[in-house]
């Protein structure tokens, strides 16, 4: 009996070693290959994100100028139609 349990936990013990014994390996192969990668796609990403919020922050000076305009002209259809009826 004690036989046979050693033997499962070395067998186990082997099987552990085929299955997950390059996993260091692969780690380090990712480390030493990918990870500059992945890095530099990060930076890219971060400046294109910068880019975005300096780009919004033009599309929201343009809304406020064409709200602002609209309002002007809204005042001023308004005004206009005020002096037409007072006129008649």
């Amino acid at each position: 009996m004690q036989d046979q349990l050693e033997q499962k936990l070395k067998d186990h013990i082997i099987y552990d070693k085929e299955k997950f014994g390059g996993i260091a390996s692969d780690i380090k192969d990712i480390k030493g290959n990918h990870l500059f990668h992945i890095e530099k796609d990060i930076n890219t990403l971060q400046t294109d994100v910068s880019i975005l919020k300096t780009d919004t922050s033009w599309i929201k000076k343009i809304q406020w100028f064409l709200i602002t305009s609209s309002i002007g002209i809204l005042i001023t259809l308004l005004t206009g139609l005020i002096v037409i009826v007072v006129k008649k």
